[in-house]
């Protein structure tokens, strides 16, 4: 996860072993004391870094204006500064957990025109998924055809058992020190010159997506800026989960295939030091589909051996009703859905980003969301579609298919297959 300690860490670390109680900077007094008119100048005149940086009594501005009640204030420094909220202050916590009131709690929350959960765009359905079919399924009737648009390739049972492990061995030598240099000389050999195949050149893609579709003029820039800055100095991957889920237009952007290789490649190096945020257990996401894109689930469910890969990130919520709150069931266009992804065990590739313990907190900006996050190539099966006829809203079973398996046991096979 990298072991590097910036100034600032070490700093932080003194603080909270001897915090000076009383002894704050102005902009922290300002806060405290509600001085919106202070606070405005100072910020004015102050870096970035300061606004943010931890006082010497073990607190930030952010806390002291969260706690004694200062709606305006924390709108101010939320919405407008992008300040650092998740950092914890000498007691073990965020500004968020010690808001004053149920109306400051909700400005540390993402609003509902979010489309982090449900997308009301019906590409997002097309693009969420690539379905691979079994051709040994397949019907005599012309009208059971798999959707073209959807379908990578049709394959027999042993290619797609073959698949499953091509992921899995990926996955194991990009997160081995060992085999990672074999991995990166096997996307580096690939026909595309701007293949992402390290960290630096991840960071360097980042850097250019965050630049083109945040930009300065953005509140939270600095904050994603700084994020891939500790990332490059630490090469610890979470500052990267953080980025992602900013509530910016860079989530938005990230694409499919080899648009999110500049985030994916650097957390399957890091896979292994990710392994006790693995999700095992029932996460939900909502969408908006039209009929098409939803028949594609429907021949999916019908024939037992497709599958379907994720094609881009896909963000969901162990909370159910954070799932709900963004599906639109206004739209006569478009059929509500509500997508029920079950882990039936931990998998590597679904990464929860909420507090898990005090030496697991959140890495995500917007701690109650309880979101995990699916990272491209996690594979399912649809096991049910169920329609609540009273507003017809569709819900979509996907069960995980482990892509688990001994090493030179899958190289083998493949090995075989190719032959």
């Amino acid at each position: 996860m990298g072991t590097s300690t910036s100034i600032e860490e070490k700093k932080e670390v003194s603080i909270f072993r001897r915090p000076q109680q009383g002894e704050a900077s102005d902009l922290y007094w300002a806060c405290r004391n509600g001085d919106i008119d202070t606070v405005q100048k100072i910020i004015a005149s102050n870096t970035y870094i300061d606004i943010n940086c931890l006082e010497p009594n073990g607190s930030t501005a952010l806390h002291a204006a969260s706690f004694f009640g200062h709606t305006d204030i924390v709108r101010l420094l939320l919405h407008q500064c992008g300040v650092i909220r998740h950092r914890r202050n000498r007691h073990g916590l965020t500004a968020y957990d010690e808001a004053a009131t149920d109306e400051i709690r909700q400005l540390f929350r993402r609003s509902s025109n979010s489309q982090r959960f449900c997308s009301d765009t019906t590409t997002d359905a097309e693009h969420l998924f690539t379905l691979t079919a079994d051709e040994q399924m397949e019907d005599d009737d012309d009208n059971d055809k798999a959707p073209n648009d959807w379908v990578e390739g049709e394959n027999d049972e042993e290619q797609i058992y073959l698949q499953r492990y091509d992921i899995h061995i990926a996955k194991t030598m990009a997160s081995s020190s060992a085999l990672r240099p074999l991995f990166r000389r096997r996307i580096r050999d690939k026909d595309d010159p701007n293949q992402i195949y390290n960290e630096s050149t991840a960071a360097e893609a980042l850097q250019r997506l965050i630049d083109e579709h945040i930009t300065p003029s953005h509140s939270e820039y600095q904050k994603a800026c700084e994020l891939v800055s500790k990332y490059v100095k630490t090469k610890n991957v979470e500052h990267l989960l953080r980025l992602y889920s900013l509530e910016t237009p860079f989530y938005k952007n990230l694409g499919m295939g080899q648009g999110n290789h500049c985030l994916l490649i650097p957390l399957l190096f890091k896979l292994d030091g990710l392994i006790k945020r693995a999700y095992q257990g029932r996460s939900f996401r909502g969408l908006n589909m039209t009929r098409q894109d939803l028949r594609a689930y429907q021949w999916a469910l019908k024939h037992k051996g497709s599958i379907l890969i994720t094609d881009s990130f896909c963000s969901t919520s162990v909370d159910q009703d954070v799932a709900c709150r963004f599906i639109d069931t206004s739209s006569p266009d478009t059929i509500p859905v509500l997508m029920v992804f079950n882990f039936s065990e931990k998998c590597d590739t679904a990464i929860q980003l909420f507090r898990l313990s005090d030496t697991l907190p959140s890495i995500s900006d917007f701690e109650d969301e309880h979101e995990v996050l699916v990272l491209p190539k996690t594979l399912f099966h649809v096991t049910d579609i169920e329609v609540d006829k009273a507003n017809g809203q569709h819900t979509i079973y996907l069960e995980n298919v482990p892509t688990k398996g001994e090493l030179f046991t899958s190289l083998q096979l493949l090995w075989k297959h190719r032959e």
